[in-house]
C-alpha cells in the first residue's frame, strides 16, 4: 500500500524521509516489504505519511482519481477535503500494516488468554485489539455466542474494517446471534451500493443470525457486548470510527450493562430477523441467484 501511494502521488522518497525522520533506505524497505516499522511507532508514522500524501493529492488535484484508484466509495466532501483524504489514507495504511505484520504471535493458547479491564486509544490499536485479543476469547464461548452492538450497521459497513474481527473468529461450529441497530433515516436515504453491501455482508456471514433493530432508543449507547463474557464502551471519531474504547470484564458491571442493553433491544422494533422457513400462502416467490447474493421478490395477490 505504501508503494502504491508513492507511485500514485509520484512523491520523492527523500521528501517522505525528511518528514517522518527516517533514512531513505528504511522507506525503500517498507515499500518493498522487506522490513516493517515497529508497532510502537507505526501510528505516528502512518499519521505523518497520510498528511504528506493527502497534501500532495490536493496539490495535484488527484482527489477524485484517488477515490477511483483505491476503490473508495465514499463521496468527496465539499469542505475539509484534506482531512477526509488524511483519514482515508491512514485507514489504508493501518489496514495494510496489520494485514502484513508477522511479528504478532498467534501461538498463545486460548486457555491462557486473560484480559483485565483496560482502555485502548487509537483506531490502529483498537483494530489490533479486536482481531487479536478479543477473537481468541470469543472462540472459547460455547455452545451459543450472543453479541449486542448498539451502532448503526450501515455506518459500520462504510467503515469496512469494523467487522474484520469476525474473520478472525471461528464462527461456524455453534449458534451465533448478533443483535445490532439500524438508523431508519440512513436506510431510507441509502444508495444502491450501500444496500447491496448490506446484502453482501449478510450473505458472507450466512451462518450468523443477524437481528437488526430500529436504533432510536439506543443509538448513543456506544456499547459492544458479548453476553456473559465482556463489554466494550467506545467513543467515536468524526468519521464514525472507534477512537477510544474501554474493555470491561467485571462480572457485576457486565450483568448490569447486559440487562439494560438486552431490555432496550428487545423493546425496540425489529427490522430484520432470520427465518427458518417462509410461508408461501400469500405470494409467489421468485428467486434471482448469483455467486454472491440471493434476492427474493414477492408478488402479492
Amino acid at each position: 500500500m505504501l508503494k502504491k501511494l508513492i507511485q500514485f502521488t509520484n512523491i520523492k522518497l527523500n521528501v517522505i524521509a525528511y518528514h517522518i525522520g527516517y533514512d531513505i533506505s528504511y522507506i525503500s524497505k517498507w515499500a518493498n516489504n522487506t522490513s516493517q516499522p515497529t508497532k510502537k511507532h507505526i501510528e505516528r508514522i502512518n499519521d505523518t505519511l497520510s498528511s504528506i500524501f493527502a497534501e500532495e493529492i490536493i496539490h495535484k488535484d488527484y482527489a477524485y482519481l484517488f477515490l477511483k484508484e483505491f476503490n473508495i466509495h465514499e463521496p468527496l466532501p465539499t469542505k475539509d477535503i484534506q482531512r477526509f483524504l488524511h483519514t482515508q489514507i491512514n485507514n489504508l495504511l493501518n489496514n495494510a500494516y496489520y494485514c502484513s505484520h508477522e511479528n504478532f504471535s498467534h501461538s498463545q493458547s486460548n486457555n491462557d488468554i486473560i484480559l483485565n479491564s483496560t482502555t485502548i486509544v487509537g483506531r490502529t490499536n483498537i483494530y489490533e485489539f479486536f482481531c487479536h485479543k478479543l477473537a481468541p476469547i470469543i472462540n472459547k464461548i460455547t455452545p451459543k455466542l450472543e453479541i449486542f452492538i448498539t451502532m448503526d450497521i450501515l455506518t459500520l459497513l462504510q467503515q469496512k474494517k469494523f467487522f474484520s474481527f469476525l474473520d478472525c473468529c471461528n464462527l461456524t461450529d455453534r449458534q451465533i446471534d448478533i443483535h445490532i441497530g439500524c438508523n431508519l433515516s440512513t436506510l431510507a436515504n441509502s444508495n444502491e451500493k450501500l444496500i447491496y453491501s448490506l446484502y453482501k455482508f449478510l450473505n458472507k456471514y450466512f451462518y450468523v443470525n443477524f437481528y437488526i433493530y430500529e436504533d432510536k432508543f439506543f443509538n448513543n449507547s456506544n456499547i459492544f457486548l458479548v453476553k456473559n463474557a465482556f463489554a466494550i464502551q467506545y467513543s467515536l471519531h468524526l468519521d464514525k470510527s472507534i477512537d477510544i474504547c474501554t474493555f470491561i470484564n467485571n462480572e457485576k458491571i457486565i450483568n448490569e450493562i447486559q440487562k439494560r442493553i438486552s431490555d432496550t433491544f428487545f423493546n425496540s422494533p425489529i427490522i430484520l430477523q432470520p427465518k427458518k422457513e417462509i410461508i408461501l400462502n400469500s405470494f409467489h416467490p421468485f428467486f434471482y441467484l448469483n455467486d454472491e447474493l440471493s434476492i427474493q421478490v414477492r408478488h402479492f395477490f
